[in-house]
């Protein structure tokens, strides 16, 4: 992806929007944009998020569903300003709803990585 991303970034119309389907990681997403890509479409994030895969700062993905998160009282990413982080849902809280399969885990850490992915793409302008 990589290689065809800049074999074709300087033969984009710039006057046109440039789009790419299922990329969704982090460092993917960074590489894509400063290849000239306008536009993302991607499962990933919430995928991962109903899963208890979260990324925090560095574009580290943990998994909130590990065992040493029971007792981390802290937000999933204390530079995070989505909601789940900013309402004070900690990571010890949300593995806890993860175990006793409340939905609202997923929901909450979807939230957090499509903020995540956003504030990427806002860094750019």
């Amino acid at each position: 992806m990589h290689d065809m991303l800049e074999f074709l970034a300087p033969l984009y119309d710039v006057a046109k929007i440039r789009y790419l389907m299922g990329v969704g990681e982090p460092g993917n997403l960074k590489f894509a944009i400063e290849h000239g890509i306008d536009m993302f479409d991607c499962v990933l994030p919430t995928r991962n998020g109903r899963h208890g895969s979260v990324w925090i700062s560095g574009d580290k993905r943990v998994s909130l569903k590990n065992g040493h998160f029971s007792a981390d009282k802290g937000p999933i990413d204390k530079n995070c300003d989505c909601y789940t982080c900013q309402q004070g849902y900690s990571r010890a809280f949300l593995r806890h709803l993860f175990k006793v399969g409340d939905p609202l885990a997923g929901k909450l850490c979807s939230i957090h990585n499509l903020r995540y992915l956003q504030s990427i793409c806002e860094s750019y302008r």
